[in-house]
């Protein structure tokens, strides 16, 4: 019988939880989806409880879970978070290895995007994985001789623009990939949503975004670039624009594939797996 892990993304209002028959499959058997009310014990409670239910009482080989925010440097919990204010500083990983009496890894979000593609996603080459959804995050991917590595980056904070009149971001500074193209900045710039831009709005985004992944590209030079949460799995087909005008600002100093993450909605649960199978 295989054992049985958890994958879990904890979202700004929401947890999804999944399992998986193992540490080499990416997809989820089994799934349940929850509430964050913001208060820790509450939230911890409910989270085991719904493990339980997952693993029909049994205790998981192991558990990868990933959040927004940032943790402290042994990675046992969260200095801080966008999302959940009432977990920051609680020892996130002590209490659910106690709970559930296994092994827990903690990532951030966009480490877990990444981590999916880096674990699962087939790639043989080292890329930039871009997490665009709400805001702009990321990673690097090297591809090294004991397997795939994430190096956790802030590429959304590239400053493009230094300049007064350039969009603040919500990083204090001005000029941000994330201050022109994040999801809740496009809403701010243009007074609607991303679904809603007409397709000149959608040429001023495109573009604002290929000078950023300009800056990013030559920072850390690769030749593919992969894309997800939820802005870029929706608005799929601006990114063979963004591919385009990306190029054309290289002007030939190398071509950069654009393209789509592999696991969508899943990709959170799955790279939390994948980063608990990297560590052993």
């Amino acid at each position: 019988m295989s054992e049985k892990y958890i994958g879990i993304d904890i979202g700004g209002t929401s947890a999804r939880v999944g399992e998986f028959d193992g540490l080499d499959l990416d997809t989820v058997r089994k799934r349940e989806d929850f509430q964050i009310s913001n208060e820790y014990p509450e939230d911890m409670e409910r989270l085991a409880a719904t493990i339980r239910k997952l693993t029909e009482g049994d205790s998981p080989a192991g558990v990868g879970l990933g959040i927004a925010g940032e943790f402290n440097e042994d990675r046992s919990r969260l200095v801080q978070s966008p999302n959940a204010q009432g977990w920051v500083d609680r020892p996130l990983r002590e209490d659910l290895a106690a709970e559930l009496g296994c092994r827990v890894v903690l990532i951030n979000d966009a480490e877990a995007g990444a981590w999916a593609e880096a674990g699962f996603g087939g790639h043989d080459q080292d890329f930039w994985f871009i997490t665009w959804g709400t805001g702009v995050g990321g990673g690097i991917v090297e591809q090294c001789s004991g397997g795939p590595h994430v190096i956790a980056a802030e590429p959304g904070h590239h400053v493009i623009r230094w300049d007064e009149t350039s969009p603040q971001c919500n990083c204090g500074k001005r000029g941000c990939i994330e201050a022109y193209v994040g999801g809740a900045k496009i809403a701010e710039r243009f007074g609607k949503p991303a679904a809603e831009l007409s397709d000149k709005e959608w040429e001023d985004v495109t573009d604002w975004f290929a000078r950023g992944l300009y800056s990013v590209i030559r920072t850390r030079p690769v030749n593919l670039v992969v894309m997800g949460g939820g802005v870029a799995s929706k608005q799929a087909r601006h990114l063979p624009e963004i591919e385009r005008k990306l190029n054309e600002y290289l002007g030939g100093l190398r071509a950069v594939k654009v393209s789509g993450a592999t696991h969508g909605e899943d990709a959170g649960m799955v790279g939390a797996l994948a980063a608990l199978r990297a560590e052993g």
